[in-house]
């Protein structure tokens, strides 16, 4: 069978690593400090981004989450009245997630200390230079990784 090269296995585990343990340090912080999960806190992110509201299907698309395991989070989300979701404006067959002032609060106030964990562990270890191709080489990555799972959820 194919395997991955000593310098490939090399790389992969050192960023697998880094992306495991910061988001373990992210997901204790949101959870101990703030009551949230980290897929909670990346739906206020994505809401908040978006002018506070989003096409559930785009809002799937863009979540590192199981389309079952987004709606489990939506249904916890709007329960705690951080989100509601109400049809489409043009077309009503479509739903729309929405922010509501106690998300975007809860989001402000878990931000700040999710901001100095994400510089303290993993930004201040980069130079500028580093920031960049990194940035660049995860934004390819990842859209590969959608494009995968796009077409695996259509068969």
């Amino acid at each position: 069978g194919r395997h991955l090269t000593t310098d490939d296995l090399f790389t992969y585990t050192r960023f697998f690593d880094a992306a495991r343990l910061i988001e373990e340090i992210l997901a204790r912080h949101l959870a101990d400090e703030h009551g949230m999960t980290l897929t909670d806190y990346e739906v206020l992110v994505r809401l908040d981004g978006n002018g506070g509201e989003m096409r559930l299907r785009e809002l799937a698309e863009l979540c590192v989450s199981s389309k079952s395991k987004l709606t489990h989070t939506l249904d916890r989300l709007e329960r705690r009245r951080w989100i509601t979701r109400r049809s489409a404006e043009r077309d009503k067959r479509g739903i729309v997630a929405v922010l509501l002032d106690d998300g975007a609060g809860v989001l402000a106030d878990a931000s700040v200390g999710h901001a100095m964990l994400i510089e303290d562990h993993l930004l201040s270890q980069w130079t500028d230079r580093e920031r960049h191709v990194i940035a660049d080489a995860s934004a390819r990555a990842a859209e590969q990784m959608r494009k995968h799972r796009r077409e695996r959820d259509q068969k």
